[in-house]
């Protein structure tokens, strides 16, 4: 239990969630290690075939719970201080387009929000690669659908409904955060940094560095022939899935879960079961050829699953 708390603490300190949030995730923890407490008293009677179902009945309970929790506070989704007009003395003002599109200058970072969970799918958010120097945009199902223009670059924010956003490779960096709703980035040319609070990560063939992160949802990750400078990716109370296309450059990858189990196509490497509330680390290469690239995935209460991918989508 303690590499979850030190995770906790982590969390914290980078501004992921809040000291309230840091709080009932730890008496989360601490009621599962009660119970594994009380059940263990049971297990010296049992034989190991009972043993073993009651320590996995046990661990099943860890992503749940920790999504539970994640989901009662997800209104509270914290403040980021890297996407602008978070300071409420800052007004950002708004930004001309034309058709439904912008243009994008030199250096300009690109920042999308959903600000407001709306129920199912209602903070769905789609951004795809596009060619040129404009950014495009459907808003046609979106709430309070607002393009701003900060000193860093232009700023897409609504309160639900699904958008999609195409963005060209001359964006510098992309910031897309999602609350309430899922959130997939397909073949961008850029570095990118993904955040949802309750819902699902999808990323595909992106080109450069990632960083994904999101509590209470599943992370999915699709490595193509153009991948990777470097990718991260972290969940708590979700699974991780990494799947490789063939002609996937090289990647050094390091898998890590708390309290799940990390599951490993034979040709890439090693399986390991969870069998406590514990770490679990496999470091694998996956790809074809090439090299350089490297990935960490890691999880609290959840599963990692890397094989071959199935189909590009």
């Amino acid at each position: 239990m303690h590499d979850e708390k030190r995770e906790i603490l982590n969390m914290l300190s980078t501004g992921d969630i809040s000291v309230d949030e840091a709080i009932r995730l730890m008496e989360a923890l601490e009621d599962g290690e009660r119970n594994e407490e009380r059940k263990s008293e049971g297990r010296k009677q049992q034989g190991v075939h009972d043993a073993v179902h009651s320590i996995k009945e046990t661990l099943s309970g860890v992503g749940p719970l920790v999504g539970r929790i994640v989901g009662e506070i997800g209104t509270e989704f914290q403040k980021d201080r890297n996407f602008p007009g978070e300071n409420e003395a800052e007004e950002l003002p708004p930004l001309e387009h034309e058709d439904n599109r912008f243009p994008i200058e030199e250096g300009d970072r690109l920042y999308i929000r959903n600000d407001k969970e709306e129920g199912p799918g209602g903070g769905d958010l789609l951004i795809e690669s596009s060619e040129g120097e404009f950014c495009l945009f459907d808003n046609s199902e979106t709430k309070n659908f607002r393009l701003l223009r900060s000193s860093s670059g232009p700023v897409i924010r609504w309160s639900g409904g699904r958008l999609k956003v195409t963005v060209p490779a001359t964006v510098a960096e992309l910031f897309a955060y999602a609350l309430g709703g899922d959130l997939v980035i397909r073949d961008l040319d850029c570095p990118v940094r993904a955040k949802s609070m309750g819902g699902d990560l999808r990323l595909v063939r992106l080109k450069r560095k990632f960083k994904a992160k999101t509590a209470g949802g599943n992370i999915r990750l699709v490595l193509g022939p153009d991948s990777l400078e470097e990718g991260t990716a972290r969940t708590m109370g979700g699974n991780i899935r990494v799947e490789v296309l063939e002609g996937t450059p090289r990647t050094e990858t390091e898998a890590v879960t708390m309290g799940g189990a990390i599951l490993v196509e034979d040709e890439f490497g090693e399986t390991r079961k969870g069998h406590n509330f514990g770490k679990q680390k496999v470091s694998v290469m996956l790809g074809d050829n090439g090299s350089g690239s490297s990935l960490k995935v890691k999880t609290m209460g959840g599963n990692i699953e890397i094989r071959r991918a199935r189909d590009e989508s």
